[in-house]
């Protein structure tokens, strides 16, 4: 089976009981086994649900039976299934079409980053990580950490509930930042980011941190620093440094930055 959407899709889809999603301006849910809400031949599938308004950019992850999907300076948790929040009411992109429509069960609150990477989630907390491509002399969130069941650091602001981070951590090492999805193993969650030192100048490298946000973290809000770092590669301006998401596996931190590089990460 196939779907048609009318927009381009980003990044890499999930599959969990049943269920595929994707994100493609907006959130959209299908029957993995192309049954439900399939026909013709070939056969096309409609969505089981989708996001409404909300336009997440990333590429969605599920855990519990909530779907995080990130983009722009938001992070939003829906319910996988389709039920709490969700709806059948005319589609607010076509009104003379009936969809079941779905508002998020709570949003996050990303300041000073454009989320563009996957969340990962782990131990009841979801990890975002962004960049800041707007501006020089302003340094973004290389990571924010968030309850992910959205009970605490939130709060109700109309109709939606709002979460703030549960600890965050800042790239101080330069500016015009991007990093990338998180991972997350043995109570620590790595991720890797690239950075320009000045205007001509740019290094990419990889940060660990406390999973928890107890170990190097303080302060209201908290704020984490690493417990440790390292600069993976330099470039020039007009060949800035690459570097992938890390991998954890087989007790090493991967990562791809031209060269392959593995680090030993604690059991």
């Amino acid at each position: 089976w196939k779907t048609v959407i009318l927009a381009s899709a980003v990044g890499t889809p999930a599959v969990a009981d049943g269920v595929v999603y994707v994100s493609a301006g907006l959130l959209f849910a299908f029957d993995a086994a192309g049954a439900l809400k399939c026909s013709g031949s070939p056969k096309i599938c409609a969505p089981l649900w989708d996001s409404g308004f909300y336009g997440p950019q990333t590429s969605p992850a599920v855990a519990n039976g909530v779907v995080y999907v990130g983009g722009g300076k938001g992070l939003w948790a829906f319910s996988a299934a389709g039920t709490t929040n969700c709806s059948e009411r005319p589609h607010p992109f076509n009104p003379n079409v009936l969809a079941t429509v779905c508002d998020p069960l709570w949003a996050g609150s990303v300041p000073a980053v454009n989320v563009k990477a996957a969340p990962a989630i782990a131990n009841g907390v979801v990890y975002i990580s962004g960049d800041d491509f707007s501006v020089f002399d302003s340094a973004g969130y290389v990571l924010l950490a968030f309850d992910a069941t959205g009970m605490t650091n939130c709060r109700v602001i109309g109709s939606e509930k709002v979460c703030a981070p549960l600890w965050t951590a800042q790239q101080q090492l330069g500016t015009y930042q991007g990093s990338w999805s998180p991972a997350v193993a043995n109570g620590v969650v790595y991720v890797t980011d690239q950075w320009y030192a000045d205007y001509f100048f740019g290094f990419s490298g990889i940060h660990a941190f406390d999973a928890t946000g107890t170990t190097n973290c303080s302060g209201i809000p908290k704020t984490c620093s690493p417990l440790w770092s390292d600069v993976i590669a330099g470039g020039a301006l007009g060949s800035p440094p690459q570097v992938s998401s890390p991998v954890v596996a087989n007790g090493g931190v991967y990562l791809n930055a031209g060269p392959i590089y593995k680090f030993a990460v604690p059991s």
